[in-house]
């Protein structure tokens, strides 16, 4: 009984369980801080330079001095519509104590959990964002991680976790968003600022499902116009299906497979952008064949971008093709309307070899031994027409030495060179013809080209391919079922002639039907 209590919390023992009790009521209590509500809101209101609105705002000390703020939202600029530009039910803004010490506030570090942050693009083609950048690089902040001796109030590390952001053309939202977003933005430096976004893209108009991950990582610096500021970004868009993400970007499964993988570096400012980028397909397909191999595509591009006139310049992709390549270099003019383009397409000794095994993973009724010898070598030209707003084809390349051979078809035959080239059809050529329909009937020209049947006189074909259908003359001393062979082994699903009659003129046309090909034969 000697032995009293307040001689017991003088002990370290004591000290040390007082201290525990003191810290762990700091660390759940959260006194309300009304006196500082509306400091706190202006504080946040003139670095945005947007009206901000906060329900209610708690004090913690632990695990380190900041405030709890509920309901958080930051009302946009009345020019871009009446919705608010950011929403966030809980935000955490961390302070940094040496300012404490000195009598400020001064946020170091703002959480936002399952933030919603729109992204709106007006009639001018300007967008929310563009003045808080240009604010942000007018205001003299030091940067996020400034020394302990700068006074000057530093620029806050913006964090958010599990977020969504919408995208908005005026007061109408699109469909196109990006869910379970993490990102993140600093001042870098004292004229450079880094940001940080990994993202899931969505349609919400449509049931889509692995669109892959956004990710992307860059600096921009100072400026007093966002389409002077240099700006340097890394992107990737991976593990993407290819049938979803024709479903994201058109609306509609295109009836593709394959798994795509986009990398892209730009560089330079939004008003002369450049940008390097690789991208590929792995196991590509049509949705219904399963067999033939895994195949890739795969390609590479460098580009210049306008912010200005939404224009593309010295675009040249290349694409390598076993031992020959494909490659494409031109502009692409007004991508926001009516694109105009010229380019130049060419392919140089391409693998016929390489064309049959695309081909064998995007039609049906092609042996899957079939194989083929000889190369290919084109130049075409897609460009305007003259005083409208369509596009014509040009140009022309031929098959050197082709040969196909498929065992399980009886198929051993050579062609040798095949012609082939662009021409105007008749609509095109007809003044009064849209540029709608002149492109749909833009034709590719085959041939003439001839194939030994093994009679005196070779089987002569000629023929055309377009978006929509095709057709083909042939002439020689030969059996139907002999052709049939040749036909069905390059994947025309030609129907049978009856009896043993010898072909000396047949047509065959038809149009391409849910990706396979309907014909018809006139004898």
């Amino acid at each position: 009984m000697s032995f009293l209590p307040w001689r017991f919390w003088r002990t370290k023992r004591g000290i040390l369980i007082l201290v525990s009790f003191l810290l762990l009521i700091l660390f759940f209590v959260r006194p309300g801080v009304k006196a500082l509500h509306n400091r706190i809101t202006a504080e946040i209101s003139l670095a945005v330079g947007r009206q901000v609105e906060i329900s209610d705002a708690t004090f913690r000390l632990l695990p380190r001095p900041g405030f709890d703020l509920n309901n958080f939202v930051v009302y946009d600029n009345p020019a871009f519509g009446a919705e608010p530009m950011l929403r966030s039910a809980q935000v955490t803004a961390d302070l940094r104590f040496i300012s404490l010490l000195r009598g400020r506030l001064e946020i170091s570090r703002l959480k936002l959990n399952e933030p919603s942050l729109n992204l709106v693009r007006n009639s001018q083609g300007h967008w929310n964002l563009e003045d808080l950048l240009e604010r942000n690089a007018q205001i003299p902040a030091a940067p996020t991680s400034k020394a302990k001796t700068e006074r000057r109030p530093g620029f806050p590390y913006i964090e958010a976790s599990q977020g969504r952001i919408n995208c908005k053309l005026g007061q109408e939202k699109t469909p196109y968003s990006l869910t379970d977003a993490d990102f993140s933005l600093w001042q870098d430096s004292e004229n450079s600022w880094g940001m940080r976004l990994k993202a899931v893209p969505l349609r919400t108009d449509q049931n889509v499902s692995d669109t892959g991950l956004l990710t992307t990582e860059g600096t921009w610096q100072r400026s007093t116009a966002l389409r002077e500021t240099p700006l340097q970004f890394q992107l990737q868009w991976d593990r993407a299906q290819l049938g979803q993400f024709t479903k994201l970007i058109r609306g509609y499964d295109a009836g593709w497979r394959g798994t795509i993988r986009l990398n892209a570096t730009l560089t330079g400012n939004p008003g002369n952008l450049h940008i390097a980028s690789t991208a590929s397909i792995r196991d590509f397909r049509r949705f219904d064949i399963v067999s033939g191999g895994e195949l890739r595509l795969a390609a590479s591009c460098t580009a210049t971008y306008s912010s200005g006139d939404h224009s593309i310049s010295d675009l040249d992709c290349h694409a390598p093709v076993g031992s020959g390549a494909i490659s494409v270099n031109g502009n692409i003019a007004n991508l926001a309307g009516m694109r105009r383009y010229d380019l130049n397409f060419a392919a140089q000794k391409l693998p016929m070899q390489s064309l049959v095994s695309l081909a064998t993973h995007t039609r049906k009724n092609i042996p899957q031994d079939l194989r083929a010898e000889g190369t290919l070598d084109a130049s075409f030209k897609l460009q305007p027409e003259d005083d409208r707003d369509g596009k014509i084809w040009q140009g022309e390349g031929s098959t050197n030495q082709l040969r196909f051979i498929s065992s399980s078809a009886n198929a051993d035959f050579v062609l040798g060179n095949v012609p082939f080239s662009f021409a105007p059809s008749a609509q095109t050529q007809h003044k009064k013809s849209t540029a709608t329909s002149a492109a749909a009937e833009t034709r590719l020209n085959i041939g003439p080209f001839h194939i030994s049947t093994g009679r005196p006189t070779p089987l002569s074909v000629q023929g055309w391919v377009s978006r929509t259908g095709y057709g083909f003359t042939l002439h020689g001393d030969t059996q139907p079922q002999q052709f049939l062979t040749v036909a069905q082994s390059v994947g025309f699903a030609v129907p049978k002639p009856g009896g043993n009659m010898k072909l000396k003129n047949m047509q065959i046309a038809g149009t391409w039907s849910e990706m396979q090909p309907q014909s018809s034969i006139k004898n």
